[in-house]
C-alpha cells in the first residue's frame, strides 16, 4: 500500500481510537453537578434559523409557531425573493420593504439577532439582462445573479434597506452582503464581489454609521471563487481575500482608512461535530487571517446556514437528503451547537425553517432541509430547538463520560435540566474530517486527490465491503483496529445502556421526574408519514368544501366555483374579477386557509409529532441529595430530562 493510503487509513483509526476509547470496556455515563454554575447559557444555543419565502401568506401561521415555542438567537432574513429580485423600480422596492415589517418587528420583540441577507440584484439595476436560469436550487436567474450596472445606485438600495430596518424600525440589525458569491449565485468576478462590498458599506454607513456589515457568506469556509473562475487571486480563499481587500480600501467619503467586517460568515454541511477540523481549524484560521490584516481576533464568526447533507447531489432536487426528514438531524443539532461553542462561533443559523412545493411533489417528506414539511408539520429537527428553547437558568458543570453523547445542563431555581443527543458520526463525516486533519498536518489537496483508491479503501473499510484483515496493517494495530470498527458499528445500529448522575441537587424528598424524548418513534412526524399525509389529505378536503359551501351561499354557480378553486395560489384573486367577486373569493380563501390550518394545528400536537413527553413520574430523594438513573439511550436521539420540586 502507498505512504499515503496507509496514513490516511491509520488517521482513521485514530479518529476512531479517540471516540471510541472511552467507551470500550470503561464506564460511560453522565455526571451532573447541580451546585456547579459555569456561566450563562451562550447565545449560541438560542435557535437560529434561515428563512426564505418571507411574504407567502401561508406560512404565517409557522412565523407565528416559531416565535411563541422558541426563544429565538439569530434569524436570517434573505430578501432576494419577496424584494430585491421582484421590484419594478426603486420606489417599489421601499414599498416591498415595508411588507416584511410584521415579521422583523416579531424578530426585534423576540430580542433576537435580525440578520438581513442583501442578496439578489434587481433587474432594473443589473449589468445583464439575460432570462437564463441561473443553476439547480435557485429561484434567479443570470440578470439577479449579476453585478449592477451603476455601484453609486447599489449603494443607494442598500442605504434604503438600512435606513427602513435600522432607522424606522429601530432594531439593531446585521447586513450581510450576498449569499454564497464563490457560486454560480455571483455571476461577476471576485474582484467585482469586492467592489459590490465596498458600495455595500458606502450605503450602511451612509445610513446609518452604527450599522454592522460583514460577509461573505461562501459555501465552505476555504472556498475559492470559481463559477465563474475569471479572478486575478492566486487560489485564495474568499474569507481571505475580503480580509485583506477591506484592509487596504478606505472610504474617503465616509473618513474610513479602511473598510469595516463586523463579522466574517459562512455555510458549511454535514461536518464530523467532534473533529476539529470541522469548526475549530476554520475558526482558528479565520482568526489567524483577521489578525494578520489588522482586525480584531474576537471579530463574530457567524456561520449562517448548515446542517447534514448524506445523500448525492442531485440537480434535478439539489437539496434532498434522506436524513432531513428523519431523527437524524435532531440528534444533529445538540452536538454541532456544542462544537460550534468551543470553535468560539458566536452565531449560526439552521437551514432552513420552511422548503417550498414543487409541481408534482405529491409526497409530504421529499428530504429537503426545512424544519418543516411543505405543508407545514413540525419535521423532528424543530423539536429538538424546541428542547433547547426549553432550557433556562444558569449552565450546570456536566460531563460526558460517553464519546458520542454531547449536550448541557441548566439550573433555574428548583428546577434542572440536562439535554443530551446520541449521535454517531457517518463513515461520509469520518472520511472528511480524517481527510481534513490530514491537511491540517501538512498533506496538500493535490497530494490527497492523486490517492483517489486511498480514499475509497477507506470508505469500503467502514462500510464493511472490505475486510480489515486484507489491509496492509501491522498485525497489533489490526487487531485493535478491529475492536474498534466492530464497536463503531455497534454504536450505529443498537441502544445502549447509560446511567445518569445526579449530585448536590438544591432539594431532597419528592421530585418530579420528567423526560421528554426524539428517536426514530417519538416527536417524529416521518414516523407516522403515512398516516399523517392522509390527515393531510383530509384537511385540505375539509377547507376545501368550507370555502364551497361558502360561496354556494353567495349564489354562485357550480362551474365558478370550482374554476376559482383551481388557483393554485389560493391567495391571490384574479383582478378581472369584478369588485363583488373579489371580496367574496377573497373571503372563501379566509375560509380555507383558517380551517386547514387548524387541521394542520391539530396533526401538529399529535403524540408522535410534537416534542414528546415519554416518562413523568414522582421520585423520593435521599437526603444525600443524590440521584442516579439509568436508561436506554437508541442512537440518533436526544433527551432531555427535567428535575423539579414537587409542589
Amino acid at each position: 500500500m502507498k505512504k499515503k493510503g496507509f496514513c490516511l487509513i491509520l488517521w482513521l483509526l485514530l479518529s476512531l481510537s479517540t471516540f471510541l476509547s472511552a467507551s470500550v470496556g470503561e464506564e460511560t455515563g453522565i455526571y451532573v453537578d447541580a451546585s456547579n454554575e459555569i456561566g450563562e447559557l451562550p447565545y449560541l444555543f438560542r435557535p437560529g434559523v434561515f428563512m426564505w419565502f418571507l411574504l407567502d401568506g401561508k406560512r404565517e401561521d409557522v412565523q407565528e409557531k416559531l416565535f411563541s415555542e422558541n426563544k429565538i438567537g439569530a434569524l436570517v432574513i434573505s430578501l432576494e425573493l419577496d424584494v430585491l429580485i421582484s421590484s419594478k423600480d426603486f420606489d417599489d422596492l421601499k414599498i416591498k420593504l415595508s411588507k416584511i415589517d410584521p415579521l422583523a418587528l416579531k424578530v426585534k420583540e423576540a430580542d433576537a439577532d435580525l440578520r438581513v441577507l442583501i442578496f439578489g440584484m434587481p433587474k432594473w439595476l443589473s449589468s445583464s439582462t439575460s432570462k437564463r436560469h441561473l443553476g439547480p436550487g435557485q429561484s434567479g436567474v443570470i440578470a439577479t445573479g449579476s453585478p449592477p450596472k451603476d455601484y453609486e445606485k447599489w449603494s443607494k438600495v442598500v442605504e434604503a434597506i438600512v435606513d427602513h430596518f435600522s432607522n424606522q424600525l429601530e432594531i439593531e440589525a446585521k447586513y450581510s452582503i450576498w449569499a454564497e458569491p464563490n457560486t454560480f449565485t455571483w455571476q461577476g468576478t471576485e474582484e467585482e464581489y469586492l467592489k459590490l462590498y465596498k458600495y455595500s458599506v458606502l450605503g450602511a454607513k451612509r445610513a446609518n454609521p452604527k450599522a454592522k456589515i460583514g460577509g461573505p457568506a461562501v459555501l465552505w469556509p476555504f472556498s475559492i471563487k470559481n463559477d465563474p473562475p475569471d479572478t486575478s487571486f492566486d487560489n485564495q480563499p474568499m474569507v481571505y481575500n475580503l480580509i485583506r481587500y477591506c484592509s487596504q480600501t478606505g472610504l474617503k467619503k465616509l473618513g474610513l482608512s479602511r473598510l469595516p467586517i463586523d463579522f466574517v460568515e459562512w455555510h458549511d454541511f454535514n461536518k464530523n461535530p467532534f473533529s476539529p477540523s470541522s469548526w475549530e481549524e476554520p475558526a482558528r484560521q479565520i482568526r489567524g487571517w483577521l489578525k494578520q490584516f489588522g482586525y480584531s481576533e474576537d471579530t463574530e464568526l457567524f456561520v449562517s446556514e448548515w446542517s447534514t447533507f448524506e445523500g448525492n447531489y442531485n440537480p434535478s432536487n439539489p437539496y434532498a437528503s434522506h436524513e432531513h426528514d428523519t431523527e437524524f438531524v435532531a440528534a444533529y443539532i445538540v452536538p454541532t451547537l456544542m462544537a460550534m461553542e468551543k470553535a468560539g462561533i458566536e452565531r449560526a443559523a439552521f437551514t432552513t425553517l420552511y422548503e417550498g412545493k414543487k409541481p408534482g411533489q405529491e409526497r409530504e417528506f421529499v428530504a429537503n432541509y426545512g424544519l418543516f414539511t411543505k405543508s407545514m408539520v413540525t419535521k423532528a429537527g424543530y423539536n429538538a430547538f424546541k428542547a433547547l428553547s426549553m432550557m433556562e437558568g444558569k449552565r450546570l458543570k456536566v460531563n460526558f463520560k460517553d464519546p458520542f453523547i454531547a449536550g448541557l445542563a441548566t439550573k433555574k431555581d428548583d428546577k434542572l435540566y440536562l439535554l443530551f443527543s446520541s449521535f454517531i458520526p457517518t463513515k461520509k463525516m469520518i472520511k472528511t474530517s480524517a481527510i481534513g486533519e490530514l491537511k491540517a498536518m501538512g498533506y496538500r489537496k493535490k497530494d490527497l486527490s492523486s490517492s483517489k483508491i486511498d480514499v475509497k479503501l477507506l470508505n469500503d473499510i467502514l462500510s464493511g465491503r472490505v475486510p480489515l484483515e486484507t489491509v496492509d496493517l501491522p498485525a497489533e494495530l489490526k487487531g485493535y483496529a478491529k475492536k474498534l470498527l466492530d464497536r463503531y458499528k455497534m454504536k450505529r445500529e443498537k441502544p445502549e445502556s447509560l446511567e445518569i448522575q445526579w449530585t448536590n441537587l438544591p432539594f431532597d424528598g419528592k421530585v418530579k421526574y420528567e423526560r421528554y424524548l426524539i428517536d426514530a418513534e417519538h416527536s417524529n412526524a416521518y414516523a407516522v408519514r403515512k398516516r399523517l399525509e392522509e390527515a393531510i389529505g383530509s384537511a385540505k378536503k375539509d377547507a376545501r368544501q368550507k370555502a364551497v359551501e361558502y360561496l354556494r351561499t353567495k349564489g354562485y354557480l357550480e362551474r365558478k366555483i370550482q374554476q376559482w378553486l383551481k388557483l393554485k395560489r389560493r391567495h391571490i384573486v384574479p383582478k378581472m374579477l369584478s369588485e363583488n367577486e373579489q371580496k367574496d373569493l377573497k373571503e372563501a380563501f379566509a375560509l380555507y386557509k383558517d380551517a386547514y390550518f387548524r387541521g394542520i394545528d391539530e396533526i401538529n400536537e399529535w403524540p408522535q409529532v410534537r416534542l414528546n413527553k415519554v416518562e413523568e413520574r414522582t421520585v423520593d430523594l435521599p437526603s444525600t441529595r443524590e440521584y442516579l438513573k439509568e436508561i436506554m439511550v437508541s442512537p440518533y436521539s436526544v433527551n432531555l430530562i427535567i428535575i423539579s420540586k414537587n409542589e
